[in-house]
């Protein structure tokens, strides 16, 4: 039937239209719960209704790894127990989606006018929702997120494609798609 994301919220699913390629927005709908819990009996619903191929994407909340293994684990768990044979996986970002705006150093640099030396960059790529407050001079960090989305051009997003949480979107919708 169809291919479909479910992302935790509107800013994720925002997010992942712009940088995903075109040949997989056009034949996959991207949908947003209201968190994790939501997003996977989201997914749980389109795996009753009859789709392919669905996709979870969650943030992982923390950067450690137990931590990560134990909500990877309890996600793909809860789906496992869809009574479907759709085709389900779980891409996990670490700490959360918003890390990908630091795929690359110049452009955190050029939007804030600032520049970050290579042990900060590290340490705001691993709690990004502080490094853009920290950044923008104690901004909420919402209102930066949805400006930055409208400052990545086609060579970032050529950049955040090879992140490895969006990679894996990209490489789990071209492998075998229907």
């Amino acid at each position: 039937m169809k291919q479909v994301i479910v992302t935790e919220g509107k800013f994720d699913k925002a997010l992942l239209e712009k940088v995903l390629p075109e040949e997989i927005i056009a034949k996959t709908k991207i949908d947003a719960g209201m968190g994790a819990t939501s997003a996977l009996s989201l997914a749980r619903s389109y795996c009753i209704n009859g789709a392919n191929k669905i996709l979870v994407v969650i943030d992982s909340d923390s950067n450690n790894e137990r931590q990560i293994y134990e909500k990877k684990s309890f996600a793909e768990s809860f789906l496992s127990f869809s009574p479907s044979n759709s085709e389900m996986k779980v891409v996990l970002f670490i700490p959360e989606l918003e890390s990908i705006f630091f795929a690359d150093k110049s452009f955190i640099e050029k939007y804030f006018g600032k520049e970050i030396t290579p042990t900060e960059f590290d340490l705001y790529k691993r709690d990004p929702e502080y490094a853009l407050e920290k950044l923008s001079g104690g901004k909420l960090p919402k209102n930066i997120r949805l400006d930055l989305l409208n400052h990545i051009d086609s060579e970032i997003k050529g950049k955040i494609r090879n992140e490895p949480g969006v990679k894996e979107i990209i490489e789990y919708f071209t492998q075998n798609s229907i």
